[in-house]
């Protein structure tokens, strides 16, 4: 199973992919597939598949709109792909005749790490570590791995008797880091800040975008008076955060303190996105712009 950026369930039977969207409901995603079982999302939002047909095996690319394509074959014959996960890099970390191997973005390859892992799982953890549970069913005895990015190995828990499958509880960070100050004024004189929100759904997509004006002041000289925000250009927009969505913002606990300040509360797919503020009522003066991660 894997989560895409809007929060829908995708799940492997082996034969298709299900998608389930968040109020339960189901619709197949692709079809006519032969022993399909890891799935991985990329920072853009296409699906890896690894496909293991009799003496073959296969790691398919699903853009969002389900357009499929090959990105890399394995000489048959082989054995099967049985776990993918993406490091924060953007190369494909994958599970495959017993041996962690590692997919860079053109498809070249090279072994990560050999052994006998053959039916294992894979999980990323915030600061790179690769987590490989190693099952009963191998040679070697249950237990999982934590691989350190120049790929130095240690045993993290042992007594493990079947981790085929692992995941990391979503961080709960509260700011995605992006704040930014500028003058704004009339035309084409706008405060613009760029965010990109990652990972899956499970990673917290939820956030409060605000544009700050009155309540700089005293700290900072002219103020802009009557800020007004967009997230993008057509994902949502407001003036005064009241107008619009002032429960959600208020249970954020990042509502303005000034009610001509602006603020939009989005659940945002994996992407690029900017932030634009405008005057409302076309006075120059300087503003902030911010971008928060909040809990659901």
């Amino acid at each position: 199973m894997a989560f895409d950026g809007a929060s829908n369930l995708f799940v492997s039977t082996g034969s298709s992919i299900v998608k389930i969207a968040p109020d339960g409901t189901q619709s197949t995603f692709a079809s006519g597939l032969e022993g399909a079982w890891p799935l991985a999302f990329d920072r853009s939002g296409n699906l890896y598949v690894g496909e293991n047909p009799v003496g073959a095996s296969f790691i398919l690319k699903f853009a969002p709109d389900g357009s499929r394509t090959t990105f890399k074959t394995f000489p048959a014959p082989g054995s099967s792909i049985t776990a993918l996960a993406f490091g924060p890099g953007g190369d494909l970390f994958l599970l495959r005749g017993g041996s962690i191997l590692k997919v860079r973005p053109d498809g070249s390859s090279t072994t990560f790490a050999a052994g006998n892992f053959s039916w294992s799982s894979l999980a990323f953890d915030t600061a790179g570590n690769l987590f490989v549970g190693q099952s009963a069913y191998n040679s070697n005895d249950p237990a999982i791995l934590k691989f350190t990015p120049n790929g130095t190995a240690t045993t993290f828990a042992t007594g493990v008797l079947l981790p085929w499958a692992l995941a990391f509880e979503p961080v709960t960070e509260k700011i995605r880091n992006v704040s930014a100050r500028g003058l704004v004024s009339s035309g084409e004189n706008i405060l613009i800040g760029g965010f990109i929100v990652g990972g899956s759904a499970l990673a917290n997509n939820a956030v409060v975008v605000r544009a700050l004006g009155p309540s700089l002041s005293p700290g900072v000289s002219s103020p802009l008076s009557d800020p007004r925000d967009s997230s993008g250009a057509i994902v949502a927009s407001n003036n005064d955060w009241q107008d619009t969505q002032k429960a959600q913002i208020t249970a954020s606990g990042l509502a303005p303190t000034d009610p001509h300040e602006s603020a939009l509360f989005a659940t945002l797919p994996a992407g690029d996105y900017t932030a634009i503020v405008l005057s409302g009522d076309h006075k120059p003066g300087l503003a902030v712009v911010e971008v928060y991660s909040v809990s659901q």
